[in-house]
């Protein structure tokens, strides 16, 4: 009688035990781990079922089958939640056991990414464009959160009847592609979606709570909402000024001057990382390329703003 609840018991959880490795995608040596774990718990529950089963009744009948299937499983959540101990154990005593050893790359990067943090990615990330350079070089070791309102949103977009929003959401959705075939990129797009809500912010703000969640942007506004909603948030935009080659006043510049500034009689330049520099006194350099000293630097929200002093012309494009 012992023999039939052990082997009915054993064939339930088992049944279970594959089916929900197979559905979570777990890998092989945590399944071994559940196995032995398993194997343990209906041993022990072996000791008890031997005077229960003695039982005249009901009582007798089921309940050794109810405590097998009882221990059995938790002796899979002790051994899955313990694994690193079990392993230590095990390794003590039988060090040529291969299997509990890591061989296959698949498993390398399934330890490589545990931990790491969900990133719900905003619209404005993907337009921008930035974004797939950055996971190019593999500083993003997150996983992207793309839920659908963002792609319904670049939708929209690419449908507009303005021809700059137009091609830009045709840009984002081109990119959101490339993105998906990128190998090393742990990406999965959502269903979750929340009626009540129409804006794609706060859509993005709601899922990030759930999910406990970064939020990936470059939107201030978003940016500025989400940190008050106690969320993390990663700006590219933070990043890229970050990044950005330190600059002090009375270094040399050479810009050339492509318009004109906001206040009288200032000139407007670029340096090569977007940086925008107001050159004093530079209206009439426009179309030249001069030399200028760095005056003065502020830092706004936008970024630095460089302002200098023009000193000599390099040469003339105009």
């Amino acid at each position: 009688m012992d023999l039939l609840f052990f082997t009915t018991a054993l064939a339930v959880i088992v049944g279970v035990l594959l089916l929900t490795f197979k559905l979570l995608k777990v890998s092989l040596k945590k399944l071994i781990i559940g196995v032995l774990g398993l194997i343990i718990g209906l041993l022990i529950s072996a000791l008890f079922n031997t005077a229960i089963s003695k039982i005249p009744g009901i009582i007798g009948e089921f309940m050794p089958v109810v405590i097998s299937i009882m221990l059995g499983l938790a002796g899979i959540y002790i051994f899955i939640t313990q694994e690193k101990l079990i392993l230590n154990f095990f390794e003590r005593f039988f060090k040529d056991l291969k299997f509990l050893k890591m061989t296959s790359e698949a498993e390398k990067v399934e330890v490589m990414t545990v931990g790491r943090q969900e990133l719900v990615v905003d619209t404005s990330v993907i337009i921008d464009g930035r974004i797939e350079d950055i996971l190019k070089t593999g500083f993003i070791l997150g996983k992207l959160i793309i839920p659908k309102a963002v792609i319904h949103e670049m939708h929209k977009i690419s449908d507009s009847h303005d021809n700059l929003k137009r091609s830009r959401g045709r840009r984002g959705l081109e990119i959101l592609e490339n993105m998906r075939k990128m190998k090393n990129v742990d990406l999965q797009i959502i269903e979750d979606d929340f009626p009540d809500i129409k804006e794609v912010d706060e859509k993005l703000i709601r899922i990030a709570k759930k999910r406990k969640s970064y939020i990936l942007t470059i939107d201030y506004n978003l940016n500025k909402v989400a940190q008050i909603q106690k969320i993390n948030v990663l700006n590219i935009n933070e990043l890229a000024n970050a990044l950005r080659a330190i600059i002090l006043p009375g270094e040399q510049l050479e810009i050339k001057v492509v318009q004109e500034g906001k206040e009288k009689k200032q000139g407007v330049g670029y340096l090569p990382d977007g940086t925008m520099v107001v050159i004093e006194g530079g209206d009439k350099y426009i179309g030249e390329t001069v030399n200028a000293e760095v005056s003065r630097i502020f830092q706004t929200v936008a970024g630095r703003m460089i302002f200098a002093e023009p000193r000599k012309i390099k040469e003339n494009n105009g």
